[in-house]
Order: C-alpha cells, then structure tokens, then sequence
C-alpha cells in the first residue's frame, strides 16, 4: 500500500495535473538525516514550493506532494465557486451561509452583506445540510490583483487538508484547525511562558518518536516538547529545535518549531518533531517563497530544557481518551463537546483528481494569521491565568 501510493503520487500524469514540474529530496542539506522533499509548482498562486516530511523517504515524497496539491486545488477559484452574490441574496434564494460572525479568518466588522462576493458549497456535520462560505475562508488564491474581499477576510492554510482518500483529508484538516486554536496564545503574545508547558521524552513509549529524537541528539540538537493543548480534548504538541545564524551584530542561534495535533500524544509530538525538522532545512535552503530576513536574526533569549519535574510525553498521553479510533467523526465529536456549535466540510476535489483536498471552518476555535490574532476567547486568558497561579 506505501509502495501503491508513491507509485502513484509520482506518476507524471499525476503531476502534471497539479502543476508540479519536480520532486526532490532535501535531506542532505542537513546534519540530522530525517527525510525532507520538496515538490515545486512554478505558476502556483500561492507558494511554488512546498515541503514534506517522514521517518523514511517514501512518507516525506508522499507528503511534499500532498502539501503541493492542497494549494493547487485550493486557488482555482474557478473549479470550487458555485455562486457569485451577495449574502442577502444568498439567504434570500433558501441557501445557508457559515457564521461569520463566529470564525476566525472573518474581520466581521468590516464585512459588507450587500457586496457580491463568490460563494463555495461545503455541508454541516451535525445535519448533514448545505452550506456556502465566501471563497476567502476556503481558498487559497494569493494572488495581489484577485478580486478577493482581505479587508474582511484573511486567506489561509489553517484547516486545509489533502490525501489519497477522504476521510484521511477531512480528519488531518480538522486535526490541524484544533491545532492552531491550541498554539494560538504562543503565537499572539509570541512566548512560550504561560502557555506551552514542558515535557520530557523518555525513550520506550513509541519508537518512532523515540528514533527521530536518537537521530536530533546524535546531530548534536536536544528536541524540546511542549504541551500546548487547549480546549479541545486532543493533544497539542510543540517542538522547539536550535540552529545556528549570522546576524548584523555576530553568530547567534534561533529555534525552528514543529507542532502536531493528533489522537495519540505521541505521534503528536513526533509530528511536531518532523515539523521542525522540516522548518530547519527550510530555512537551511533557503528556497521557499515565503522566508523573511527576520527568520535569519538571532533570538535574545533561549528556550530552557525543561525542568526535573516536567511531565513526560507519556504522563501527556495519558490525559486523553485512549479508546477513540482516529477517525474525523470521533475529531468532531470532541471539538463540538469543546464548545465548537458545528464543523463544516468543503470537499474541494474528489477522484477525478487523483487526490482529496477537504477544508474544514470551525466556529469557535481561534487562529492566528499574519497581522495578528484575529478572534479569542475568554479560554486564552484562562490559559494564562491557570499557568501563572
């Protein structure tokens, strides 16, 4: 089944149809061996490189392509509009709208019911009905001449999922939405304190996060895992490793993060591990679209190991239920137990493709974009005040 599904990933029909003219392998950039690939996309409206990455190459290929052919579905307006009015008329002809009011990637205050506006079809879990959102929360064309509304709305990733079959696609977008609601805090205050609680990793407990961290230490980087979970009872993980700059004033190091979000706490902070392993080469090699001179400035402070007394990642794994099957209805149960009112899917491709790529918009779970936090809730200051008591 791996073998079927790289077969089929790398086959050049499959490429082509999203545009992607390379695949290649990034990992020896680095001194730590775990496998990073790259899949390019020279016309894409977001960015023309993205990234992937595994315990074995075969999972780091798999997923560059993944990642590519989320973007590549995601901003062709033209495949996923259905309707182009406005909200009143949307309302008016029977049809229902996602509550804008309540989502993160909506600046509601300056949303003009009466605008025209291109609308995409999804449907609600909880009655299984029809609903539009605007394009903005479900796309991903970046484009600075397209027509789309960024004074009320900001286009992102957040909730964007892709894979070789629905159900994989749909629970890895949600999974993703109920991590960046978790890591939030970290990234509107931009510190771990009061936020990310230590953990410690003990070998024994899963051997695939045990052999990642065994190739970082042996590299000479210790990971440092963080619990960064919030309402929803699914764990949160962050990891934190150093690399080496040169800024205007001398050498100096920054930290390249990972975080995950899965059923499991382990595979959690494996996640997060690959992630930041990821994020390190990224910065290693300098190619993807998106790198800012600041990424390469020194951090004035370190992040400290975690103390004596921290939690293992195991200890971690034990706050959440064991007996739940990962699937995406047992995701959405748990979300909308939180306090989420619904979870609202948008299938934006389906077989023809060769590839799933589903959005999900959760009501009620914060997310920060590029300027900033867009919405909170009064469980963010209760994070901060429940860790400095």
């Amino acid at each position: 089944m791996l073998a079927d599904a790289v077969a089929r990933c790398l086959a050049p029909e499959f490429l082509r149809k999203l545009g992607i003219t390379r695949v290649g392998d990034l990992t020896g950039l680095d001194t730590i061996g775990l496998p990073v690939w790259f899949a390019v996309q020279p016309n894409s409206r977001t960015l023309a490189l993205n990234q992937g990455k595994g315990l074995t190459h075969d999972q780091a290929r798999i997923s560059a392509v993944m990642e590519a052919a989320e973007s590549a579905i995601a901003e062709r307006p033209e495949r996923l509009v259905e309707r182009y009015c406005s909200l009143a008329e949307l309302t008016g002809a029977g049809e229902q709208a996602v509550p804008l009011d309540r989502l993160s990637g909506c600046l509601f205050d300056a949303f003009d019911p009466e605008r025209e506006r291109a609308w995409v079809p999804g449907k609600s879990w909880k009655t299984g009905g029809r609903v539009f959102a605007p394009y903005e929360l479900v796309g991903l064309d970046m484009r600075i001449d397209a027509p789309w509304d960024r004074d009320a709305f900001r286009i992102s990733s957040i909730g964007l999922g892709a894979s070789t079959g629905f159900e994989r696609a749909a629970l890895h977008a949600l999974l993703e939405a109920v991590e960046n609601d978790g890591l939030a805090p970290l990234e509107a205050f931009g510190t771990l304190d009061g936020f990310a609680r230590p953990l410690r990793h003990h070998p024994g407990s899963h051997a695939g996060l045990d052999a990642a961290v065994a190739k970082c230490v042996a590299a000479g980087f210790e990971p440092l895992f963080f619990d960064l979970s919030g309402k929803v009872p699914l764990p949160v993980a962050g990891c934190f490793i150093p690399r080496d700059v040169a800024g205007e004033k001398g050498p100096g190091s920054r930290y390249s993060a990972g975080f995950g979000c899965r059923f499991d706490a382990h595979e959690a902070a494996l996640a997060a591990l690959l992630e930041a392993v990821q994020s390190r080469l990224t910065h290693i090699s300098g190619a993807r679209d998106d790198i800012d001179l600041p990424d390469y400035a020194p951090f004035a402070r370190t992040i400290s190991a975690p103390p004596a007394d921290a939690p293992s990642i195991g200890a971690f794994a034990t706050r959440f239920p064991a007996n739940k099957a990962p699937t995406f209805d047992a995701a959405a149960e748990l979300v909308c137990a939180a306090g989420a009112e619904d979870v609202f899917i948008f299938p934006l491709s389906g077989g023809n493709e060769g590839v799933h790529v589903v959005k999900v918009l959760v009501p009620g779970l914060m997310a920060v974009f590029d300027d900033g936090l867009v919405t909170a809730d009064a469980g963010m200051i209760a994070r901060l005040l429940e860790d400095e008591a």
